[in-house]
C-alpha cells in the first residue's frame, strides 16, 4: 500500500522535458535558451539552376546551426491542372503586352520556359512536386557571438543566391520548428523533386581499403579513408595543392604512416623539408655538403652491357643537358655517335673488365676531336660535380628509409642531381619488392619535355615492379604543357587535389572532369582540406594527424 501510494503521488516527466531547456527567455530579434542564444531564420527564395553537392557549403557553416526540411509530394494531376492554368494566364499576358507594342517580360518568359520544362516531366513521370519549407536555427555563446555569425550566415546564403528572412517576433515558432515535434509550417514553397534532392548529401562515398593507409577523413560522414595503393590497377598518386594548402605535410603523414607498415619508402627532397625523419630512422643523404660528399651511384658511367646501353646512353645525355642547358643541341647532336662507337669497339682497352662499364671522361678524347670547346665544358661540369656533389656511394644507414637532401645545391645542379637519383631509384626497382618513391616538387622533372618522357618510362614500367610512385606539385599546368606529361596523370589512380589557385581551378576542372560541387569544394577549402580521387570514387577529405605525428612534424608544418 506505501509503494502504491508513492507512485500515485510520483511525478511524471515527459519525453520532452528530458531534452528541453531550463528556461527560455523570449525576445524580439533572439531567443535565449539556457545559457545559449538562438536566432531562426526561413528561407524564401532559391536559386533558379543547382548541382549535386551546392549545399555542402552551408552543411559546413563554421557555427552551430540547425537545420529542419519540411515536405510533402503533392498529387501529379492537381499540379498539371495548376500548372496549366498559370501558363494560360501568363502566355495570355505576354501575348497581350507585345499586341500593345510592349517588351516582353523576360522574368515571365523565364517562368514560362521552367514551368512547360517540369510539366513536360510530370506528364513523363520522371519528377515529382513537393511542397518544401526550410528553417534554421543559429547558437553562439553570446549575443555578440550571435550577431557574428548571423552576418556570416547571411553573406554565405547571398553568395549561393538563397534569401533568408529572420523570424522576428516568432523566433519562439521557429525554435520549434526546428526540433522533430511533428510541427508542420504552414508556409510552403513548391519545389521539383531533382532540385529538392540536391539539398541532401545522402550519398558519400566511402574508401576503406583491407590493409590500407589512413590518408584522412570524410567530413561529410566523418569515416576514415583507407588506401591501399597496391589494390589499385596502378599503385601511382599524384597531389596537387597551392602553396601552403597542406601537400607536404599529407605527404608526411603517408610516409610515417607507410612506415608503420614497414613499406620502403624513397623520398627526393629537394628543399630540405623531409630531413626531419633522421629523428624516426631514415637515411638523409645531404648532397652538396662539404661533410658528406656522397652519391648513391656515379651518374658518369655507363654499362657496356647491350641490354642496357641504349637505356644508359639516353640517360647520360639527358643529364648531362641538365648540367649544361646551354648545350643540350650541340650534345645531342656529338655524344650519340661517339658513344656508339666506343660502345661497337670490343678491343677498346677502356672498358674495365668488372664491371662493364665506362667512363664519360675517357670519352673527351674523341669528343675533342668534334667540338673542343664542347669537350671542355664538359670536363669542367665533370670537375664541379665531383667535387660539390661527389660519386663515390656510402654504407646506408637504413637502406628501406632514404631521403635525398638536394637543398644546398643550385639550380642547374639540383635539377641534374633530381634526375641522377630518379635514375637511380629506377635501377632499385626491378628488384621485385613493394615501395613507395616519393618526388616532391616533380616540376624538376614535368617541365622538361625530355625529362617529362623519363618519368613516363618510369610510371609505365614500376607498376610491374610493385614501385608506387608519388608525385607532388603545385600546379595543374605542370601535367598539360607536354603530352608526356598528361600520360602521368592518365597512370596515376590517386590523385589528391587541396586547395587550388583561382586561375587554375578551370583547368583543373577540364583536366579531370570534376564537377561544379567539387571545383567549389576546392576553391574554398581550408588547410588540409580538398578533394581524394581514388579510381572512380571521388570523396572530400580532410587530413588530420595525431598529435604524436604533428608532434614529429612540427618543425617544418605551420599549425
Amino acid at each position: 500500500m506505501q509503494i502504491r501510494r508513492l507512485y500515485k503521488h510520483r511525478r511524471v516527466i515527459q519525453d520532452i522535458d528530458i531534452i528541453w531547456p531550463d528556461f527560455i527567455e523570449v525576445g524580439p530579434r533572439e531567443l535565449r535558451v539556457g545559457n545559449r542564444f538562438t536566432r531562426s531564420f526561413m528561407a524564401v527564395s532559391y536559386p533558379r539552376q543547382v548541382y549535386p553537392g551546392w549545399f555542402d557549403s552551408l552543411l559546413r557553416f563554421p557555427y552551430p546551426l540547425t537545420i529542419a526540411f519540411y515536405q510533402g509530394p503533392l498529387p501529379p494531376q492537381i499540379v498539371l491542372r495548376s500548372m496549366k492554368r498559370h501558363l494560360l494566364w501568363s502566355r495570355g499576358l505576354d501575348n497581350a503586352g507585345k499586341t500593345q507594342g510592349h517588351l516582353s517580360d523576360p522574368s515571365r518568359e523565364t517562368a514560362i520556359e521552367d514551368a512547360e520544362r517540369i510539366r513536360q516531366k510530370l506528364a513523363q513521370g520522371d519528377a515529382r512536386i513537393l511542397e518544401t519549407s526550410l528553417f534554421m536555427t543559429l547558437w553562439a555563446a553570446t549575443q555578440e557571438e550571435l550577431n557574428e555569425a548571423t552576418a556570416m550566415l547571411q553573406n554565405l546564403c547571398e553568395s549561393m543566391l538563397i534569401t533568408i528572412r529572420p523570424l522576428h517576433f516568432q523566433h519562439l515558432q521557429g525554435f520549434k520548428w526546428t526540433w522533430p515535434l511533428g510541427e508542420h509550417p504552414s508556409l510552403v514553397r513548391e519545389m521539383e523533386s531533382d532540385t529538392w534532392a540536391t539539398f541532401f548529401p545522402l550519398v558519400s562515398e566511402e574508401i576503406v581499403h583491407e590493409q590500407g593507409i589512413l590518408w584522412g577523413t570524410n567530413p561529410q560522414n566523418h569515416s576514415l579513408i583507407l588506401v591501399n595503393r597496391f589494390l589499385m590497377p596502378a599503385p601511382h598518386s599524384i597531389t596537387i595543392a597551392w602553396s601552403g594548402a597542406g601537400k607536404s605535410y599529407a605527404a608526411k603523414l603517408e610516409v610515417l604512416r607507410a612506415r608503420y607498415q614497414e613499406l620502403p619508402v624513397y623520398i627526393i627532397d629537394p628543399e630540405g623539408e623531409y630531413t626531419i625523419f633522421r629523428d624516426v630512422g631514415a637515411d638523409v643523404w645531404s648532397i652538396g655538403q662539404a661533410q658528406e660528399n656522397h652519391f648513391p651511384f656515379d651518374p658518369f658511367t655507363m654499362s657496356r652491357e647491350t641490354h642496357d646501353f641504349e637505356h644508359d646512353s639516353d640517360f647520360l645525355i639527358r643529364f648531362l643537358s641538365r648540367l649544361l642547358p646551354h648545350l643540350e643541341n650541340r650534345l645531342k647532336m656529338i655524344l650519340p655517335p661517339v658513344l656508339w662507337s666506343h660502345w661497337k669497339s670490343s678491343s677498346s682497352p677502356k672498358w674495365s673488365v668488372t664491371p662493364l662499364t665506362v667512363d664519360i671522361s675517357e670519352l673527351l678524347e674523341g669528343i675533342v676531336s668534334r667540338d673542343k670547346e664542347l669537350a671542355e665544358q664538359l670536363d669542367m661540369a665533370m670537375t664541379r660535380w665531383r667535387t660539390l656533389v661527389g660519386t663515390k656511394a656510402r654504407d646506408s644507414i637504413n637502406p628501406h628509409f632514404q631521403v635525398f637532401d638536394l637543398s644546398h645545391l643550385t639550380t642547374s645542379m639540383k635539377n641534374a642531381a633530381y634526375l641522377a637519383i630518379s635514375e637511380w631509384l629506377t635501377r632499385q626497382t626491378f628488384s621485385g619488392s613493394r615501395r613507395l618513391i616519393i618526388f616532391d616538387e616533380a616540376w624538376h622533372l614535368l617541365t622538361d619535355q625530355e625529362s617529362a618522357k623519363y618519368l613516363e618510362s618510369l610510371f609505365r614500367r614500376a607498376r610491374k615492379w610493385g614501385t608506387a610512385l608519388s608525385l607532388i606539385t603545385q600546379d595543374m599546368n605542370d601535367f598539360v604543357r607536354s603530352q608526356t606529361a598528361e600520360v602521368c596523370l592518365r597512370n596515376a589512380p590517386i590523385v589528391l587535389l587541396l586547395k587550388q589557385h583561382p586561375e587554375s581551378l578551370q583547368q583543373l576542372a577540364a583536366s579531370l572532369r570534376l564537377h561544379e560541387g567539387e571545383v567549389n569544394r576546392i576553391a574554398q577549402a581550408g588547410m588540409g582540406e580538398g578533394v581524394l580521387m581514388v579510381g572512380e570514387d571521388h570523396v572530400p577529405i580532410r587530413i588530420m594527424g595525431a598529435p604524436f605525428e604533428t608532434r614529429i612534424l612540427h618543425s617544418s608544418y605551420r599549425n
